[in-house]
């Protein structure tokens, strides 16, 4: 199958630098094509999606940019046994989330995951093996190039008809590029969470428990102590009408820092998507972030 989505958004923005004062504003044409293909062959299947943003500025042309986004993943399986292979790309002009910086600077993070799983009746085992890189095109702030690399195990038992119930253990490893300036550091985490239906109108995904992080400590830059800290990934989903979706997500985990090599990293995210026809469908939301460094002190930005 092979769909395409040219679209267009007219939007204005009140402060487009995210600064605390003197604020910028700025009406901007966004264009957004997409492209999807997907092939299906039993169980199997293999699917790319593409999405491309150009931000237009009227006032402020220097910030006018193209981001890419792909995601690529390819499964099968054999026997009682499954592999999934994927890839996701993203090259953006917009990543406050990532920086803590007001400045727009082109980035590109790019990650891959291999995971191999088992069903054995009601209990499944999973294994995946991930890889990040990214990078910043910046003279300075390339100092927060980074790679990082994992492994995790989940088992999954079932206690109802479409729900089970998971145990995770999980390692990674962060490497900063500038080792002189920022830390690598370690990660071990111990999670236990729910997925699947719950009932006929609410579906969850759901995992909690904590982590250890170890910092390498081998420069002079930053003096953040190994810390023991909350993880948890929850997502829920609630069909609260016949055509509408509640959609409801918190994230706290360790990320990736500029300042100090590691930040704790909070997210809560609602949404709302209402289907009006086979063609058109009208999505709301908002969410808040904010980001603390494991040293201590004042949240970063939110």
């Amino acid at each position: 199958r092979i769909a395409f989505s040219p679209a267009g958004d007219l939007g204005f923005d009140d402060n487009i630098l995210l600064t605390d004062q003197n604020e910028t504003d700025d009406a901007i044409v966004v264009l957004v094509p997409s492209l999807q293909l997907r092939f299906d062959h039993g169980q199997d299947y293999v699917t790319l999606d593409y999405k491309g943003r150009d931000r237009h500025f009227n006032d402020n042309s220097d910030l006018n940019g193209m981001e890419h986004y792909v995601d690529a993943i390819v499964h099968f399986r054999i026997s009682k046994f499954y592999v999934e292979l994927g890839d996701k790309y993203a090259n953006r002009r917009d990543p406050f989330s990532v920086l803590q910086i007001v400045d727009r600077l082109d980035s590109l993070q790019n990650d891959a995951w291999v995971t191999v799983g088992g069903d054995f009746d009601k209990f499944d085992v999973e294994v995946s093996g991930s890889f990040r890189r990214f990078e910043i095109f910046d003279s300075f702030f390339d100092r927060y190039d980074h790679r990082r690399a994992g492994v995790s195990v989940t088992g999954l038992m079932d206690i109802m008809p479409k729900t089970q119930a998971l145990l995770e253990y999980g390692y990674s490893a962060s490497e900063f590029d500038d080792s002189d300036i920022l830390d690598s550091w370690t990660s071990h985490r111990v999670l236990a969470g729910v997925k699947g239906e719950l009932t006929a109108k609410i579906r969850v995904n759901a995992k909690a428990g904590f982590v250890q992080v170890i910092n390498d400590d081998t420069n002079n830059f930053d003096d953040n102590d190994d810390e023991l800290t909350l993880f948890a990934l929850v997502g829920v989903d609630w069909d609260v009408l016949a055509n509408g979706t509640l959609r409801v997500e918190f994230q706290h985990q360790p990320v990736e820092s500029i300042f100090t090599s590691v930040a704790k990293s909070l997210l809560f995210k609602v949404g709302y998507n209402h289907k009006l026809s086979d063609r058109a469908s009208l999505n709301v939301g908002g969410f808040y972030e904010t980001q603390n460094e494991f040293k201590g002190g004042e949240d970063r930005w939110s």
